[in-house]
Formats: structure tokens, sequence, C-alpha cells
């Protein structure tokens, strides 16, 4: 083999490795979301992608309340956070650990997510990433998709296809 087929056929495999590459870097980032671990870095990921914070409120509770009663004995958080007009709950966790472990207990429908009661008229959206669970009641592509962006793929709720209209 001359020297001009052996550097074109060393481009054409450094091509393909960095294709292949960037392919599956995509697919990590789309289905897994990105490197984050708590809200405020939730936060600064949404900002990053022209999101503006309206309000955010946040309360602490010791333990979850189902109708009246407490349940557990973990400390859990959650900011109600209003961004370009659309409110997401999320519900910050001590460890990653107890945010799995509460995340196993969602039904799929996403009709209750913590001790919040959703129903059908929602159209929830549930996700978790690190000590997060993040709940988006809305319709919004841009948001489904920077959501997915940011946090992977969701764990419950309304599928994206169920909210196009056809």
């Amino acid at each position: 083999m001359d020297k001009k087929k052996k550097e074109k056929l060393w481009r054409n495999i450094v091509f393909i490795i960095v294709f292949i590459g960037s392919i599956v870097t995509l697919f990590d980032i789309f289905n897994n979301g990105k490197n984050i671990s708590n809200s405020e870095e939730f936060i600064k990921e949404l900002e990053l992608k022209g999101y503006k914070v309206e309000s955010n409120v946040y309360k602490e509770e010791e333990y979850e309340v189902i109708n009246g009663k407490k349940y557990g004995s973990y400390k859990t958080g959650h900011r109600k956070v209003t961004i370009s007009g659309k409110t997401l709950t999320i519900y910050e966790f001590e460890s990653e650990d107890i945010a799995k472990k509460k995340a196993k207990s969602i039904p799929s429908d996403g009709s209750v997510v913590i001790s919040q009661y959703i129903g059908m008229l929602g159209n929830p959206h549930v996700y978790r990433k690190g000590k997060i669970i993040v709940l988006y009641e809305g319709r919004n592509p841009k948001m489904l998709w920077d959501l997915r962006l940011i946090l992977g793929m969701q764990i419950a709720g309304m599928k994206w296809y169920d909210i196009i209209p056809i």
C-alpha cells in the first residue's frame, strides 16, 4: 500500500472513532442527563438554557405527611420554582439513596409524587437525578426537551407522545 492510501485509511479510521465517540456521548447525555446532584445545580442548568427564575420558595420537612399523619424519618425539602412562567416542584433529599428509594414508590402515571396528589387534570412528568426528584406539570415541548437533556429520561408520568395533538 502506498503512502497516500495509508494516510487516507488512517484519516478515515480517526474520523470513524471520533464520530462513534460523539454519538455515544450524545446518547449518554440524552438518556442520562447532565452530571448534577442538587437543586441549585439544576436551577443553574435551566438558567444556562435561557430560563428566568421568577420565584424560588423552599420548604423543609422532617417527615412526609400523608392525610395528616407523619411518615418516614428523613429530612426532605421541596422548592416550588417558577421559571419563565412554568412551575416545577423540586424535592431534595439528604442522599441519593433516599431519592432512589422514594422514586421507586412513585406510580408510573406520576399521579402521586412524594405526598402530593397530582390527579388526572395535571400532566405530570417526573424526573430523578442525584438527590433530587423533579415534577413538571405541563405540556411545553421545549421545557420537556430541556428537562430530558438536564435530568435524563423521566421516571414517571405522561410520555412526550401523549401530549402532542394529532
